[in-house]
């Protein structure tokens, strides 16, 4: 369903001075004004404190199917990855999960489907086969997990890069760049290891870096110097390297 701020509809902030503003509504068509709701997200109160917010919801799906596939290469995975973005398919969730140095490497796709059974069974029959033909490494590579199975594995993908000791951060990049994203978190990394949570069709995702606190400053700043990659903001660090590194990106990183 894409980001935070895209399902935020209406807000509710106080200012420093005491100023209280609202912006949207209750709806979803109150489009009028500006949007500070996203001006807001991800600023983590320093602009203003978000007394309420109004986010836009769905009915819960009666069916929902995952596909997990798993590639031999960085390659193979941002291959499939565009063939899902250029597919006539509708998946509600297109995540990476990638591990490497010293917990990989792995190369994981994982495409949900959520609708009518109906639906929902033949999206991901014709999804199997679109990743089957881009390059799925070896027999049964492809695999679907039960609806049953399905709210743990979500739940591992959301918050196991968050179990790790060492340095979190969250990266942008073009959507269409996730194989460069990949080799600059890696020439950066420098053989530490690496675990991505990758939010792959929108070209974003959290990253964890078992690095020394000593190296961990130069880390911050090979990723921020990168090409591949933008927006790079410091989410968990220890005290000392707060210190040393902005956890915001420089202003007109992008």
């Amino acid at each position: 369903y894409g980001t935070a701020r895209d399902l935020l509809i209406g807000v509710t902030l106080a200012f420093a001075d005491g100023r209280v503003v609202k912006a949207g509504g209750h709806v979803v068509k109150n489009v009028a004004g500006y949007d500070l709701g996203r001006l807001m997200s991800g600023s983590f109160g320093t602009l203003a404190a978000i007394v309420d917010a109004t986010f836009k919801l769905s009915p819960i799906w009666p069916a929902s199917r995952t596909l997990v596939a798993d590639f031999a290469d960085a390659g193979a995975l941002a291959g499939a990855v565009q063939a899902v973005r250029g597919s006539h398919l509708e998946p509600v969730a297109c995540d990476g999960d990638v591990r490497l140095g010293g917990l990989g490497p792995l190369y994981r796709l994982l495409v949900r489907f959520a609708t009518g059974p109906a639906a929902t069974a033949a999206q991901a029959g014709a999804m199997r086969q679109l990743l089957e033909a881009g390059g799925a490494a070896g027999q049964g590579s492809v695999r679907e997990i039960e609806e049953g199975d399905e709210p743990a594995l979500w739940r591992s993908q959301v918050t196991r890069v968050w179990e790790g000791a060492g340095l979190v951060v969250r990266a942008a990049w073009r959507p269409a760049a996730l194989q460069q994203a990949l080799e600059a978190i890696v020439r950066a990394g420098a053989g530490a290891g690496i675990e991505i949570t990758a939010r792959a069709a929108v070209g974003a995702g959290v990253v964890r870096l078992a690095v020394a606190d000593a190296d961990a400053a130069g880390v911050v700043e090979a990723l921020r110097a990168s090409d591949g990659v933008g927006n790079v903001t410091v989410l968990q660090a220890s005290p000392a390297l707060k210190a040393r590194v902005d956890g915001w990106p420089p202003p007109g990183d992008s």
